[in-house]
């Protein structure tokens, strides 16, 4: 059986469809909302922001390395 994460991770949107989501260990407990909503407005907060948190179980790697495609163009 594969190890998981548990991850909260804290996300913005507004009624015009912007959004944001950032996510490192600290924003689990103590995000810093104001920067989300900057980050999802181009660098102006707005106040029209619906905050939620996204919760997913992510797997933890097993090995040292993981396998990636990347696409050009997209």
């Amino acid at each position: 059986m594969a190890k998981t994460l548990k991850v909260r991770i804290p996300a913005v949107i507004s009624p015009d469809g912007k959004w944001c989501a950032y996510g490192y260990p600290g924003a689990m407990t103590n995000p810093d909302w104001s920067m989300v909503e900057e980050v999802a407005d181009n660098g102006e907060a707005s106040f029209e922001y619906k905050r939620v948190w996204i919760t997913a179980e992510l797997p933890i790697p097993e090995t040292d390395e993981i396998k990636a495609l990347s696409v050009a163009g997209t």
